[in-house]
């Protein structure tokens, strides 16, 4: 049986248990903020926001005490930065200047910006000699290599649901101007041992009653102008567009893109070799003589392409893009010796072509390959803006050329129709400008 102190003895120690918890907790609390600061807010102008501890639990028949509210944010970023740094507002990240990124509503991107590209010069062909000296080569093509030239450079595209993929169309092109070489009478006296002359017989042709030939032969010059130009054409679909390009927030330091698209490139050659045998100047007048060789070639066809991005830098990054395509052609072709007087004619009773102009228009299709790579550096100055400049160049295989046209027999016109496509060449040269995303 119990025993009754021992019920006594229980009761106190509960009632004194039940006596402490009820008593309000006696804690101690800092007189200043909490020095961690918050991660969801941000802004790039406003004070420091330092949060409060919680008030204590406010006693019976007390009213509870009010936390203590931020003040709104001003000033910057003109907002709240979500956490995790995605949308408009991250685009200053730690700072405005440091890593800039569009915001996701952008449709619209392009770059507009100018190229300065010439091509490459085929082996030079010998047109003119120094009769006294026939080492003495006083005219080739190559004195009057390819300039560099001028032209635009423009991209525009259309971002595609989600952003993945874009809609582009590009277009660059090139427009130098003429380069011309003279070679002049040796001794300035035409009619003796020492006088200018071509290496092209120009057999049985005539011009105003006299073989084409005599105008060439004893010459006071001889002049050669040769004219190329350029322009390029391009629709393409492209896989992440900007993924790591510097238009995105975060991203990866190295990223792909591909492409896919059709191309559309126009090659336009020309070449003048002139004579006159009267004096030094070219004014049109019956004794000039002009062999003229021009070409167009069109070729269109579609291409794929992979791209590089390397971001290096908070606000700067490298790209490379790499295209190739096979390509049908399309090749307009016209060769023509006239003066002021009219074309020069066949004049060989025995040849089938006796009494035809040289005055030649042909075409003819044929298949090419074309291959680009480009690379550069882009610096993001803004959010939607960056500089970008850049190396392009391009290989064509399957183009006509003028100086393959010329004829070992210039009588033979048939086979002066015939067009040789078979050539290559390189176009290469610089770009920059200004891109933006809208």
């Amino acid at each position: 049986m119990p025993r009754p102190w021992s019920f006594t003895a229980l009761a106190a120690v509960c009632a004194s248990a039940a006596s402490v918890f009820a008593q309000p907790p006696s804690m101690s609390y800092p007189s200043t903020g909490y020095a961690t600061p918050p991660t969801a807010y941000r802004a790039s102008a406003s004070p420091r926001i330092e949060p409060q501890p919680p008030a204590p639990p406010a006693a019976s028949g007390q009213a509870e005490a009010v936390q203590p509210q931020p003040a709104p944010l001003t000033g910057g970023n003109s907002g709240l930065m979500p956490e995790g740094g995605k949308g408009y507002g991250a685009s200053y990240g730690d700072g405005y200047g440091y890593w800039p990124c569009a915001d996701s509503c952008a449709l619209w991107y392009g770059r507009a910006g100018a190229s300065f590209m010439t091509r490459d010069d085929l082996d030079p062909v010998w047109l003119s000699y120094n009769t006294a000296d026939l080492g003495d080569g006083r005219l080739f093509t190559d004195q009057a290599s390819p300039n560099w030239g001028w032209g635009g450079d423009v991209v525009l595209g259309r971002l595609l649901a989600g952003g993945c993929y874009a809609v582009e169309v590009g277009y660059w092109g090139i427009d130098p101007s003429n380069r011309q070489a003279d070679a002049f009478d040796p001794d300035g006296t035409v009619g003796n041992a020492t006088d200018l002359d071509t290496v092209f017989a120009f057999d049985s042709l005539e011009y105003n009653g006299t073989a084409v030939a005599d105008f060439y032969t004893n010459a006071f010059i001889h002049r050669l102008v040769r004219s190329y130009e350029a322009h390029n054409v391009e629709l393409n679909l492209v896989r992440s567009p900007f993924y790591g390009s510097g238009f995105t927030c975060g991203g990866h330091h190295v990223s792909f893109r591909w492409l896919a698209g059709i191309r559309y490139l126009k090659f336009n050659d020309g070449f003048e070799y002139m004579t006159d045998d009267a004096n030094t100047v070219f004014d049109g007048d019956v004794n000039e003589v002009t062999y003229l060789i021009d070409i167009d070639n069109n070729f269109i066809g579609g291409q794929v392409g992979l791209g590089l991005d390397y971001r290096f830098h908070q606000v700067f990054s490298a790209y490379a893009t790499a295209k190739t395509g096979f390509y049908g052609s399309h090749i307009s072709h016209r060769s023509r010796i006239s003066g002021s007087a009219g074309d020069a004619v066949v004049n060989n009773a025995a040849s089938p072509y006796n009494g035809q102009a040289f005055n030649v228009n042909t075409s003819t299709t044929g298949v090419a390959f074309i291959s680009e790579i480009d690379f550069g550096f882009r610096y993001q100055f803004l959010p939607h803006w960056s500089a970008t400049m850049g190396y392009r160049a391009v290989g064509i295989t399957g183009v006509a050329l003028t100086t393959d046209q010329i004829p070992l027999y210039f009588a033979d016109i048939g086979g002066v129709r015939d067009i040789n496509s078979d050539g290559s060449m390189i176009l290469h040269g610089g770009y920059f400008g200004i891109e933006f995303l809208y």
